[in-house]
């Protein structure tokens, strides 16, 4: 008898979400990011071989019919890319360049398309998920006592600094601000002991990244998990979110009298804030502020097309001036934006980057205007945190997919109930 193919497509959604961000090689000249890369391929080519076996479209008509808005934006999003990557800088590097060329974006838009129309959600699932995401937790807090199983990776060989197997601190804060808040619902829904602690070593872990986009992203999605609480008015859970706001509180102390860092980083965090204000200061925000800076000097020189994907650095030797700007050696490695949509902007046109931005919106604005509380309000906080701090960061390869995977199931769940 044959699997049902919405069966197998769940499946390997739920293996992008749980194994996918564990994978890793030593052997490769890239530890986290090239391996996971290419077992995406691996992914996306049996999704398209099912696809030819079971005889079906990769575009649902009867959706389309039905969801308009999602399948005009995610066309445009990626019409601009295939146009982008056709007039690039350099096409070569535009298309499988780096790490999240052409072909890799055309992945993520895939996987959302796949998740969006085949998708089949089981608690199961997100169970798995939660197993899965703490291990990651738990080896980025050995790290963090500087006990590592692994050969020390060349390129994160400080003492203490955290990337476990997504390859870098501000990243794997990104991954946990997705992940943290699958586990919190669970705990205030279920109430169980088992859950609390979960919720409390993934929190530990999010401070140990000190990163502060994922700090303030994760702080903002918890004031939403509130909110979707009390506007549901049930005593139940609302009680349950102040023990797991105890339980979190405790977590933070307790972290702090180990590493005395949090009111360190929170003042950082302070001073960056108005350096940021100070208009000769290019190194404000971590060098954030020089980047952004650049970048939208960049943009307002191809606001329709960009450069194509992958050629910022290369956009910036051909086109800066370099003596407007200190810190020239700096500007030489450049090559993310540190911000989400404006990095779209530069690589495929202002059109690219306002997509980008507003299919990110329409998920956030569906599930917080869902009447019932189920997975959807985790999903919504967790990718409302996901976006706040994907303003202040660099995307990565081990993250960005189960964002969009995420996305999908939200946007996909306010069809059914429509």
């Amino acid at each position: 008898m044959k699997i049902k193919f919405e069966k197998i497509i769940s499946w390997l959604i739920v293996f992008m979400i749980t194994v996918f961000p564990m994978i890793f090689s030593l052997r490769l000249p890239e530890r986290f990011s090239l391996p996971k890369i290419i077992v995406m391929y691996m992914v996306i080519c049996i999704m398209l071989v099912l696809n030819l076996v079971y005889n079906k479209p990769i575009i649902a008509i009867d959706r389309v019919k039905e969801n308009k808005l999602v399948y005009s934006l995610l066309l445009i999003y990626i019409g601009m890319t295939v146009i982008s990557t056709i007039f690039a800088l350099d096409v070569n590097l535009a298309l499988t360049g780096g790490f999240e060329g052409a072909v890799v974006i055309f992945f993520y838009c895939i996987l959302f398309l796949y998740t969006f129309q085949w998708y089949e959600y089981s608690d199961k699932h997100f169970n798995l998920f939660i197993i899965t995401s703490t291990i990651i937790c738990l080896y980025g807090i050995l790290q963090k006592f500087s006990l590592d199983f692994l050969p020390i990776y060349a390129l994160r060989s400080e003492e203490q600094l955290m990337y476990s197997t997504i390859g870098n601190p501000n990243s794997l804060g990104a991954f946990i601000s997705l992940s943290f808040f699958i586990v919190v619902y669970n705990a205030i829904k279920g109430h169980k002991a088992l859950l609390y602690i979960l919720s409390a070593i993934q929190f530990f872990a999010l401070l140990g990244t000190q990163s502060m986009a994922s700090w303030l992203g994760s702080f903002i999605g918890y004031f939403v998990l509130l909110f979707l609480v009390l506007k549901n008015r049930n005593k139940f859970l609302l009680r349950n979110f102040i023990k797991i706001s105890i339980v979190l509180i405790v977590t933070t102390i307790i972290y702090d009298l180990i590493f005395k860092s949090v009111l360190c980083e929170l003042g950082i965090f302070a001073t960056d804030v108005k350096s940021v204000m100070d208009a000769d200061n290019f190194s404000a925000g971590r060098y954030r502020k020089l980047a952004w800076k650049i970048s939208i000097a960049l943009i307002a020189d191809s606001p329709i097309i960009g450069y194509g994907p992958e050629c910022m650095n290369l956009a910036i030797k051909t086109y800066i001036n370099y003596e407007k700007y200190p810190k020239h050696n700096f500007i030489d490695i450049i090559n993310r934006a540190h911000n989400e949509y404006i990095h779209t902007m530069v690589s495929s046109g202002i059109v690219a980057g306002i997509v980008h931005f507003e299919l990110i919106l329409q998920t956030i604005y569906k599930g917080l205007f869902r009447e019932r509380l189920n997975h959807i309000t985790a999903l919504t906080c967790s990718i409302t945190a996901y976006f706040v701090q994907s303003n202040f960061s660099a995307s990565v390869i081990g993250v960005v997919p189960i964002c969009w995977i995420f996305m999908a199931i939200v946007l996909k769940e306010k069809y059914n109930d429509d």
